[in-house]
């Protein structure tokens, strides 16, 4: 059943498509697209070539055919059995579920408040009434204090020796004259540290870039392709990964790892993606000797393929 939350749109990026398809056909480049949208709406896809062939609209015989190109693009589904998703797509996916979530709760607790009911309104107004009664009723029996009369042979004011200010009276007028007290010290600025990643996500974007312009020409800026990759390089190297390991497996990529399927690489995040089958690659995956030969490379660096 379709995700009825499921956003209707989801972000398209050209040029890591053309990058990613350019050893398919037109009908693989079809089929694939029909895939990605079918998981986008439902969540995933079964691993039935039959099912597949029916959503991509071709003969069983067809997808079988061009599912031998297809298939690097996918890997199993994180919980559910016998299905698959393209990894990069079930992500974004998943963050766009999470923010439309947060502004459908947003919206719920920034709403109007509920209008109250006939009979709560009539209480309210009865609870308004009894109260003023109330005060009216206090003020007529509070008794007024007596006007002073002045004595024959005296003035009509009264004398002034009898009103003199108490000490609760003047502590407010005395108040006005103290000193106002002693404002805060401003803090100063913290000075930001430089983050030790982001130097050496620096670092791996500009050995990155030239082995990628090694083998491709770019129709993106430097500064664009760096802005581009950032996050992908800050990821590599949150994971703990070297610019050594990196530049080795998109060496092993351009040297035929995966029988040429991965010679288009040209973004990091699409490198991460592949990382683990690209170092994996031998003989059976149709890699060079020079594809094996960066992975073995990588291999020795890190003892754990991810």
């Amino acid at each position: 059943m379709s995700d009825l939350h499921a956003p209707a749109a989801f972000l398209f990026y050209p040029t890591d498509f053309i990058a990613d398809t350019t050893d398919f056909s037109a009908e693989e480049i079809g089929i694939y697209l029909r895939l990605l949208c079918r998981q986008w709406t439902h969540g995933f896809l079964r691993d039935d070539l039959t099912a597949l062939a029916k959503i991509a609209g071709v003969s069983r015989a067809r997808m079988a055919s061009a599912w031998k190109m297809l298939e690097p693009c996918f890997e199993p589904h994180p919980s559910k059995g016998h299905c698959i998703v393209q990894g990069r797509m079930e992500r974004i996916r998943a963050e766009a579920l999470e923010y439309h979530q947060k502004r459908v709760a947003n919206g719920k607790r920034g709403g109007r408040p509920a209008k109250a009911t006939k009979s709560e309104a009539l209480c309210i107004e009865s609870e308004a009434l009894t109260s003023v009664s109330t005060r009216e009723t206090e003020s007529k029996a509070k008794p007024k204090p007596p006007t002073p009369t002045p004595t024959p042979g005296s003035d009509s004011l009264p004398s002034v020796e009898n009103h003199a200010p108490s000490a609760a009276d003047a502590a407010p007028a005395a108040a006005l004259f103290e000193a106002p007290p002693a404002l805060n010290p401003r803090t100063p600025r913290q000075q930001r540290l430089p983050d030790p990643h982001e130097l050496a996500a620096h670092q791996l974007l500009d050995a990155a870039f030239a082995v990628v312009t090694e083998h491709h020409e770019l129709a993106l800026s430097r500064k664009a392709w760096r802005d581009r990759n950032k996050t992908a390089a800050l990821d590599f190297v949150r994971q703990g990964k070297t610019v050594e390991q990196v530049c080795d497996i998109l060496r092993a990529a351009y040297s035929g790892a995966g029988g040429g399927f991965y010679t288009g690489i040209v973004m990091l995040g699409k490198l991460a993606e592949h990382w683990p089958a690209i170092a994996r690659a031998d003989d059976s995956g149709g890699a060079s000797p020079a594809a094996r030969a960066a992975a073995k490379s990588y291999m020795a660096r890190n003892a754990r393929v991810g």
